[in-house]
């Protein structure tokens, strides 16, 4: 197998980019022109620094490069080079995420972890699929254990046989 490098698509980013930048602006705005030390003042702080976490959250992400490799899953961002190993891959978990009753819309997250270091994806990364196969592969090797709405997930990702009920 040889490498592949993915990152998050600007297209995939520009919502939590327009949402966070917005929300931290008008929150930040108001923050100004209440009185200090009222409720509305320590409200507006902390809308100002959530929204300001999320945006940081994203520039994180838009820097973050993720590389399959033969051995692991390389990890390059703002704060160094990572590698989840495949042969120390020790989490695995594969997350379902909906905002409505019908689950037919939502997104999908997965969390690898190897040697004390953890990484969480989203399915808007280019490669996800890809990703979220190979560690599949590597928890199997690795007779990782998985809960029940993991193991659905995969079920629903077309990664495990369907069971007839």
């Amino acid at each position: 197998m040889s490498e592949a490098i993915y990152r998050w698509p600007l297209s995939a980013l520009a919502g939590d980019y327009l949402r966070s930048g917005i929300g931290f602006a008008l929150s930040f705005l108001f923050f100004l022109l209440v009185p200090p030390g009222s409720i509305a003042f320590f409200a507006l702080l902390a809308l100002a620094v959530l929204f300001g976490l999320y945006l940081a959250q994203t520039a994180l992400r838009a820097r973050t490069v993720l590389t399959l490799l033969p051995e692991g899953l390389a990890v390059t961002g703002f704060f160094g080079n990572r590698l989840i190993s495949w042969k120390a891959l020790d989490q695995f978990a594969l997350r379902y995420y909906t905002l409505r009753r019908e689950k037919g819309a939502g997104w999908m997250d997965l969390k690898l972890g190897s040697g004390g270091y953890t990484v969480t994806i989203d399915d808007r990364l280019d490669g996800f699929r890809s990703i979220l196969a190979r560690s599949w592969q590597a928890a199997c090797e690795r007779d990782i254990g998985i809960s029940s709405s993991t193991y659905a997930n995969l079920t629903a990702a077309g990664l495990l046989a369907k069971t007839p009920v």
